[in-house]
Order: C-alpha cells, then sequence, then structure tokens
C-alpha cells in the first residue's frame, strides 16, 4: 500500500486458508518486514540480499 507522496506504507499479506479459500489479507508496515535470501537462516542474519536491509 502506498501513502500519498507515492513511498511504500505496507504490503499486504495473505495468512490462513487452504487452496486459495478462507483466507484472510493482513497490512503489514514496512518497518516490519525483512528481505532475506532464501539460503539464510536464524544462526546466518548477514545474509541480507543486496540493497535491502532490516527496515526497524
Amino acid at each position: 500500500m502506498l501513502n500519498r507522496d507515492g513511498t511504500v506504507d505496507s504490503v499486504l499479506v495473505d495468512i490462513g486458508g487452504f487452496l486459495g479459500m478462507g483466507e484472510n489479507q493482513v497490512a503489514v508496515d514496512m518497518k516490519s518486514v525483512k528481505f532475506v535470501a532464501d539460503s539464510s537462516t536464524a544462526e546466518d542474519p548477514e545474509r541480507l540480499l543486496p540493497g535491502h536491509g532490516s527496515f526497524g
């Protein structure tokens, strides 16, 4: 979701449900989102995608 100046304020995430039925959309603040590589683990938090940092 964009705010009035055009920057990303939050993202919509589908939670719950099964096979496309019964899910709910929830808005998550961008400050709570962290982009990581598929191969990263909790023990290897430095594997953030290039150009992305923790938004918090």
